[in-house]
């Protein structure tokens, strides 16, 4: 069974959070757990930005475990996406 890795797409990579808590990697699904050894590939790759895009509905501190895999993968620059209000 062939796993699938996250594809790197422009120069940084975004993670999203869904309000159902569903992680994606550039719109590739992951769990939680994976998140890391999936940013350990990418950086190894050369990319060492990424950015964290959740919706409202996500509690805090599910958005900080996420943070914390990428940080734990060596990861500093970490950027949050936000939806303006309409």
């Amino acid at each position: 069974n062939r796993r699938r890795q996250p594809m790197k797409r422009g120069n940084a990579i975004t993670i999203s959070i869904n309000k159902n808590r569903k992680v994606y990697i550039n719109d590739d699904p992951v769990k939680v757990a994976q998140v890391g050894p999936a940013l350990k590939t990418l950086k190894a790759t050369g990319e060492t930005r990424v950015y964290v895009r959740a919706d409202e509905a996500v509690p805090y501190g599910n958005v900080m475990e996420v943070i914390g895999e990428v940080m734990a993968a060596g990861i500093t620059d970490v950027g949050m996406i936000t939806d303006k209000k309409r």
